[in-house]
């Protein structure tokens, strides 16, 4: 009937329409899916292209630690002839000192015998003793001299002869009463020239040599912070707790509690 016919025409009108609508949302969609697409693949271009760029620069960083390493290396072995030559030359001198106290001991010797042979009363051992005395004085002198020219070059920052001055006073005056502040100092030059590393080994000197010496606080506070300098934060938790188990009442153990909390 021609009213069914109209029915059926308003409902295909409606379906082209939805059709059409559907059609044109299916372009719309396809033309998103191939933008996307195209920015996918120059996203992924850029990100192929920044890893290009990363290896060369760590291949790059690569070289440039090698260099550095070696470079070190020879640092290292030239600091190692220097200090040996010093300490050489330290020795002959010390031999040819020893040489002439030698000599005049045997002509002191000499002339006391003689002076007593002829009944005269020897000037020499009247003044033997006094001589001894200056002796004393003079070798503490030289000795404080020695640690005090390390210190100021340590304070001026030249670190290298300040390392060689400590090392000479520790070898020409083992027992000194500066030998563990000497031996702590040693450490501090390599702390400021930030070799951790050789640092802490110079550190524990002081706390293996030196066990009731005034440094031995300071030396691993030194230690801890220097195993937190290179990264190990276990290590440096282990020095802290140390030195506040063992001196809790200390400057240091104060500082230390302070570096333990600011690692949480």
């Amino acid at each position: 009937m021609h009213q069914d016919v109209m029915l059926l025409d308003d409902r295909l009108t409606y379906l082209e329409q939805s059709f059409n609508a559907m059609d044109d949302k299916t372009k719309a969609l396809s033309s998103g899916m191939d933008k996307f697409k195209k920015e996918g693949n120059e996203k992924n271009q850029d990100i192929r292209n920044k890893y290009a760029d990363l290896s060369v620069i760590r291949n790059s960083l690569q070289e440039e630690i090698q260099a550095l390493t070696g470079s070190l290396e020879e640092i290292e072995h030239q600091l190692n002839r220097h200090l040996e030559s010093f300490e050489e030359s330290n020795n002959s001198k010390e031999e040819k000192l020893g040489l002439v106290d030698e000599n005049v001991a045997s002509n002191t010797g000499r002339i006391i015998r003689m002076e007593k042979y002829l009944g005269l009363e020897s000037s020499l051992r009247k003044e033997s003793g006094n001589e001894a005395v200056k002796g004393k004085s003079r070798k503490e002198l030289s000795e404080d001299k020695l640690y005090t020219t390390a210190k100021k070059a340590f304070d001026k920052g030249d670190l290298d002869t300040s390392r060689q001055s400590f090392r000479a006073l520790l070898k020409k005056y083992p027992k000194s009463k500066n030998a563990d502040n000497a031996q702590f100092w040693i450490g501090e030059t390599y702390f400021r020239e930030k070799w951790y590393e050789k640092a802490i080994l110079e550190y524990q000197e002081v706390v293996d040599k030196y066990p009731k010496g005034n440094k031995v606080p300071a030396a691993l506070l030194k230690q801890g912070m220097a195993f937190h300098k290179i990264g190990e934060t276990a290590n440096a938790l282990r020095w802290f707790n140390e030195l506040i188990e063992k001196f809790p009442k200390s400057n240091e153990a104060n500082i230390a509690r302070k570096k333990i909390n600011s690692f949480k």
